[in-house]
């Protein structure tokens, strides 16, 4: 059982819409792709920058902390024989 000449004549109409509806589709979903594309790499290199600051930020608390560590190592010292 096949379709006749006619009823697909009658269909034609029908079909170039959804395709014309699918191909608008198609580019929309490519435009979309290439803008979350460009929204992950730049917020990728932002996550980047930020981890290079915490870096950063966490190597120069760490030799805050060690200088403060060594000057009240020193200043205890100090005390202990009575200089301060």
């Amino acid at each position: 059982m096949g379709i006749t000449i006619t009823e697909y004549e009658a269909l034609q109409p029908r079909l170039d819409a959804i395709l014309q509806t699918h191909t608008e589709d198609i580019r929309l979903a490519d435009d979309l792709e290439r803008r979350i594309a460009l929204i992950m790499e730049r917020h990728a290199s932002q996550v980047d920058t930020l981890s290079e600051l915490f870096v950063a930020w966490d190597d120069a608390l760490t030799d805050i902390e060690d200088k403060v560590a060594k000057l009240e190592r020193n200043r205890e010292e100090r005390r202990r024989l009575g200089l301060e």
